[in-house]
């Protein structure tokens, strides 16, 4: 049974999307592990790769200080790119946004994450029109968007939110692959 709820499973689950676009795995198709989302070709994934353009843009996620890599997500203690060098390429550049949005689209008519919707919204942090149609606004200024990037302790860490439910979506969709 693999780690949960540790910084081993975050890495696995990275480690899994990088260089998978989840809107194709979720969808069957057979390339997906062979691009990442910012690189589909796919009609279908063109309006998920805006969602996600401005999910991880300037009006997007904000990680409260201390939490996250600036520059991919991955909360610091994990990021090679924050701890040794303060600048150049991190490992996982992008990965954590691109599966957190690419399982809600991809895998969008799941048990996984219609389950997850339904647990985020009976928290206060999605309309119910998101809730029914999965089509959450992930601009921010959102309570979700907000509370995704809001710093705590996790696993015995430093993280934000967003690092814990993409573990918890790709534990979900794990079984459907």
């Amino acid at each position: 049974m693999p780690d949960i709820n540790t910084r081993a499973e975050l890495r696995r689950h990275l480690q899994r999307w990088k260089g998978a676009c989840a809107v194709c795995v979720g969808q069957g198709t057979k390339d997906g592990e062979r691009h990442e989302l910012w690189q589909c070709t796919r009609e279908t994934s063109r309006d998920v790769k805006e969602i996600w353009k401005v999910f991880r843009g300037r009006e997007g996620i904000k990680y409260d200080k201390g939490s996250a890599c600036k520059k991919c997500g991955v909360p610091r203690e994990m990021c090679i790119h924050w701890q040794e060098y303060g600048r150049g390429n991190c490992d996982f550049d992008s990965v954590m946004t691109q599966a957190f949005v690419g399982i809600l689209y991809g895998f969008k008519g799941t048990t996984a994450v219609t389950s997850w919707r339904t647990r985020v919204y009976s928290r206060g942090l999605i309309s119910y029109g998101e809730e029914e149609t999965g089509e959450i606004a992930l601009r921010g200024g959102n309570k979700m968007v907000d509370w995704l990037g809001k710093g705590h302790e996790w696993a015995g860490f430093q993280t934000h939110h967003l690092a814990e439910e993409v573990c918890i979506l790709s534990r979900g969709v794990e079984r459907r692959m």
